[in-house]
């Protein structure tokens, strides 16, 4: 009778802890410019929002470089040596393609909200923006979809799949549990 009962106290248990770590999303109103499949959800800084913008220019349709690590989350699936091989590697985001090494998606969508220093504590693993040197309220956060939606299930899966914006120079991405600064290429 105590193994019956210790298998579903377990059992329990897991359910619980499982259904307690959903990822639960809400949907959210897009709005798609005429030319680049990007979207926001909230007033931003860096990339105005407009009705009727066109972002073939957006600062981020080029090519950036990781530049440096800046941090880690404590807990990482990377040992630094690892996360140091990734200095010097190339990203390139384009309206009809976003590459990193050898993988690549065509026609990106990119989906754009704002980030407030509290949200970024919770999703990026209790790491701070001042911890990475940034002293700001909010930041711009850009994820990457395969899709023409901001549906999770396509969201590209890849250091480059989603970045925060500095400033008009600099990105960070996270990947692993290590915090990277992208700067300009070109």
């Amino acid at each position: 009778m105590n193994r019956i009962n210790l298998i579903c106290i377990t059992f329990l248990l897991i359910t619980i802890t499982l259904t307690a770590c959903q990822n639960n999303t809400s949907s959210v109103n897009i709005e798609k410019s005429t030319s680049l499949k990007l979207s926001t959800n909230k007033g931003n800084d860096v990339i105005k929002q407009s009705d009727n913008r066109n972002l073939t220019n957006a600062f981020f349709l080029r090519k950036w470089k990781i530049s440096r690590v800046l941090s880690n989350a404590g807990i990482s699936a990377l040992t630094d040596e690892e996360a140091n091989k990734y200095i010097g590697k190339e990203i390139h985001y384009t309206e009809t393609i976003a590459e990193f090494e050898n993988e690549s998606i065509k026609n990106p969508y990119y989906y754009l909200t704002e980030m407030t220093s509290d949200e970024f504590f919770d999703y990026y693993g209790y790491v701070s923006f001042e911890k990475l040197g940034f002293h700001k309220d909010k930041m711009q956060h850009v994820e990457i979809f395969t899709g023409n939606t901001n549906d999770y299930a396509n969201l590209w899966i890849n250091l480059a799949g989603s970045f925060l914006i500095i400033d008009e120079n600099t990105l960070l991405v996270c990947w692993e549990g290590y915090f990277f600064e992208v700067s300009r290429s070109e």
